[in-house]
């Protein structure tokens, strides 16, 4: 009996351990959200879930689930402004404007699939648990990859806000993957392993990828 009582404590113990570390977390994104505006515009978490079951699309092994960065990382250096269509240059300077300040994403947002929330604190301090001088970062192969990998779906995403047009039928989102932190007093990124500009338009009520809009990104 006495044994038995010891496990049924042990257990308690962990549980209460377990619970403590998401509230840890979670109060290190709230923390975070309340220095950023939050976005609160329906259409804009429509398109970040459109662009995640495009990229889903892409993949050979997609996730059930992800996990994303609470701020939005402004990425405004593509498309090259001549050689988007008339009709779709509202849309890039909107989406420029959009980012002229970092923004914070909700943590329960109907994405299509289950996520979790990252704060950029929260990132910095776990690279810095792995050994990473984030002032010193000075460029490598996929850095921090082993903190990437232990998030759910095995990577971090990185939103843009959203850009518009004026009737919300056009809209234009950046997606960016494992973006190593710079330290606090630095912009907030210096490297992503991938990225890319999505152009998309709203199609019987659905977020589609847009025909005939060249789309940029890369891969580091």
């Amino acid at each position: 009996m006495r044994a038995e009582a010891l496990t049924r404590l042990q257990l308690r113990l962990a549980a209460f351990f377990v619970c403590s570390g998401v509230i840890v977390v979670h109060h290190l994104s709230s923390a975070r959200a309340q220095s950023s505006e939050v976005i609160a515009d329906p259409a804009s978490y429509a398109v970040f879930a459109a662009a995640l079951a495009i990229r889903s699309g892409e993949n050979s092994q997609p996730s059930d689930r992800v996990t994303l960065l609470e701020e939005t990382r402004p990425v405004t250096t593509c498309p090259d402004e001549k050689a988007v269509p008339p009709e779709w240059r509202p849309v890039v300077a909107n989406h420029k404007k959009e980012n002229a300040s970092i923004q914070a994403l909700r943590p329960d947002a109907d994405l299509g699939r289950p996520y979790s929330v990252v704060s950029i604190a929260h990132l910095r301090s776990l690279m810095r648990n792995a050994g990473f001088d984030l002032s010193k970062f000075s460029g490598q192969q996929s850095p921090g990859a082993q903190v990437f990998r232990s998030f759910p779906g095995g990577r971090l995403v990185a939103f843009s806000a959203v850009g518009f047009d004026e009737r919300k039928t056009r809209a234009m989102v950046t997606v960016q993957y494992d973006c190593f932190p710079t330290a606090e007093n630095q912009p907030p990124y210096r490297y992503c392993h991938e990225y890319q500009q999505l152009m998309l338009e709203k199609h019987e009520g659905q977020w589609i990828a847009a025909r005939g809009v060249g789309v940029c990104g890369g891969i580091a």
